[in-house]
């Protein structure tokens, strides 16, 4: 097969690179080291990370012809993440609690501005080369393109739907045990115990069958071909783990979920229109605005909460999407703590490597020479010192395997990898290829883990709702395959 490059694509790959390279190297060669005015500096540097968001969004809008795609809803909580304080900060809105103000993650001592620069600096060129490996992958065009449907992908997608209807009986009352257990726990001894105490429930059986919820979901969609009933049912029991979700404070659960069935729906079964957005940004924006609320109210036990408490949560002080900004944001507080410790305060293995031979199970990594531990676990408690989690960061671990240099290979290396993955062509749906629509989606979900999280959660939740999941009911569809075409060999002798 012929590689063809297109060289649209290539010279938007090319523009990207120069703009934001150029941008952030004007910006390190003003502001670095510059500390009468770092005041300006922060300004500066946050939109210059805005310029280059904006100029990705253009550029690929130019080539692509799309922006609702599934590489960039990650890009989009990317961004949230890593860059929502700063976005906040280039239109002078600053809030309490926000990075510079008070103690990281409540036991870290507050960065100064020059800390804090130099994590913006750091964040604005990882985020670059993560993109830049996207416009590469887009760049290098190996794909047919021609309209061919067999007998196989409509098998492939009969035992998709099929499988994924048994496999939500099992699944689905599992989920929702998980689902009123965290409610339950957060009403009795507030958000930080399911993660950490007796009555923690990370970890274990009920959250490796989680993986399995919205495979099956995705499964009962594209099987079915939107039927509508199907449609509906799926709706259903996905509103109702959101919103049990949401009154235990939950949100990682949910969100990513949410938009990537938005994005299912809208490529899939009926494109949304302007006017549909916009009132489903209304709704989100309200969503947003009890989430956010309840996640004020997470640190107390949900029996303890006063009416008081309430009110101040649901009080219109903070504007909802400023709030959710801030929040997601303060995640490039990581970044800053590891700069100022350097990336040897991990000097242990290859966080990737035990990543992939991690994927199945983690316990034969021992004969790798690998004592494996998660890295949000080793930040909490060894770094920082603190009983509850605070997450991680895919910048953090690719600072901490390759050092200031080695960490734009990797985040070029997961760009370009996540980018072929995530890519997706009308062609596949007009082919029928169902099953390849459903790895697609389905392994967004799972790379969806990494945003505030580790590579290794990410890779195995790929590998068992993704690669276990599509690839059982791959294996079932060549053995009906098969069995047709003896039945057919035999009746035409």
């Amino acid at each position: 097969m012929k590689i063809r490059v297109s060289i649209n694509k290539s010279t938007a790959a090319l523009l990207f690179l120069i703009i934001s390279l150029s941008l952030c190297a004007l910006s390190t060669f003003l502001f670095y080291g510059n500390i009468s005015n770092l005041d300006i500096a922060l300004f500066c540097v946050s939109w210059v990370g805005n310029i280059i968001f904006v100029a990705y969004v253009f550029l690929q809008y130019q080539t692509k012809h799309e922006i609702f795609t599934l590489f960039n809803i990650l890009v989009l909580f990317i961004f949230l993440f890593n860059w929502g304080q700063c976005f906040l900060w280039s239109l002078g809105i600053h809030v309490d609690g926000e990075i510079g103000t008070e103690n990281l993650y409540s036991n870290y001592p507050c960065p100064d501005k020059s800390q804090i620069l130099d994590g913006q600096l750091f964040t604005i060129y990882m985020l670059v080369f993560f993109i830049f490996g996207a416009f590469l992958v887009d760049a290098i065009d190996n794909r047919k393109y021609e309209i061919k449907q067999h007998k196989g992908m409509v098998v492939e997608s009969k035992v998709l739907y099929y499988v994924s209807k048994i496999a939500a009986v099992i699944v689905i009352p599992l989920v929702f045990y998980r689902v009123f257990q965290t409610i339950l726990i957060t009403y009795s001894y507030g958000y930080v115990a399911l993660y950490y105490g007796d009555n923690n429930i990370a970890g274990g059986v009920l959250s490796q069958v989680e993986f399995f919820f919205f495979p099956v979901l995705v499964g009962l969609l594209l099987g079915s071909g939107y039927k509508k009933s199907t449609r509906r049912f799926v709706y259903i029991i996905f509103g109702l783990y959101m919103v049990l979700y949401m009154m235990a404070g939950e949100r990682g659960n949910w969100l990513y979920k949410l938009f990537l069935l938005v994005w299912l729906d809208h490529r899939y079964y009926k494109p949304i229109k302007v006017k549909k957005f916009l009132k489903y940004s209304c709704v989100a924006c309200i969503a947003l605005y009890i989430v956010y609320a309840m996640v004020t109210l997470r640190s107390t036990a949900l029996k303890s909460i006063t009416m008081e408490e309430v009110v101040n949560a649901f009080s219109f002080d903070d504007f909802p999407l400023i709030s959710a900004l801030s929040e997601m944001g303060g995640n490039m507080g990581i970044i800053i703590i590891l700069l100022s410790k350097g990336s040897q305060i991990w000097g242990k293995y290859n966080t990737y490597l035990a990543a992939i031979l991690g994927m199945p199970a983690t316990f034969w990594l021992k004969y790798f020479g690998i004592d494996f531990e998660y890295l949000e676990n080793w930040f909490s408690k060894d770094v920082l010192h603190i009983s509850w989690g605070s997450g991680f960061s895919f910048i953090g671990e690719a600072f901490i395997n390759g050092g200031i240099y080695g960490a734009f290979i990797y985040v070029l290396l997961l760009g370009a990898l996540v980018a072929y993955i995530t890519k997706t062509d009308k062609r596949d749906i007009e082919n029928h290829n169902i099953l390849k629509v459903a790895f697609k989606v389905t392994s967004c979900n799972a790379f969806a883990v990494m945003v505030r999280g580790s590579c290794h959660s990410s890779f195995k939740a790929w590998f068992l709702s993704v690669f276990l999941y599509l690839g059982l009911v791959k294996i079932i569809s060549n053995i009906y395959i098969k069995r047709i075409k003896i039945d057919e060999v035999t009746a035409e002798c």
